[in-house]
């Protein structure tokens, strides 16, 4: 296995022990995500198809950048017309705040794990083993907070 497949499954597997703390109805969910959860329940819930907040998942699995997931959040949250749902209970505001705080704290935490950074041949500088853990962090909460948006939208929607 090369040395940058090895840190993504140590990555990988630090994250494990933070599905609890990073998905909304978990006992030890970080009170940001249960309330971002919510606020995307309501504000996204009613939504079918294909909506803004399906795009950030998707550019989520696709970016290798945080901040291109922070800035897409921004436009959206800037924008005019039928985007400005992400204005609506100050959700996208929150979202930004999430992940450049608790989420980035955390990552900072998990990259000094021993478990990453004692690594035979580790290939990635502790600047770059942070961003790696905190895309990955930031992943995992916005799939969440997507999944439970659209929950809400099937049940809202008599299971359709």
């Amino acid at each position: 296995m090369s040395n940058e497949l090895l840190v993504q499954a140590t990555i990988r597997h630090l994250l494990r022990a933070e599905q609890e703390r990073l998905y909304p109805h978990g006992a030890k969910a970080m009170p940001e995500i249960k309330t971002l959860a919510e606020k995307a329940q309501r504000v996204f819930g009613h939504e079918k198809g294909h909506t803004s907040l399906q795009k950030l998942e998707g550019l989520a699995l696709r970016t290798d950048l945080v901040t291109d997931i922070l800035d897409f959040v921004k436009r959206q949250t800037g924008k005019k017309g039928s985007a400005e749902r992400w204005q609506t209970e100050r959700f996208g505001f929150e979202l930004v705040a999430l992940i450049e705080g608790p989420l980035q704290r955390r990552a900072e935490e998990l990259a000094k794990s021993p478990a990453l950074t004692q690594l035979p041949n580790q290939p990635y500088r502790p600047d770059e083993l942070r961003l790696l853990v905190w895309l990955e962090l930031t992943r995992t909460a916005i799939s969440h907070l997507v999944a439970h948006a659209r929950f809400a939208a099937a049940g809202q929607n008599g299971g359709r």
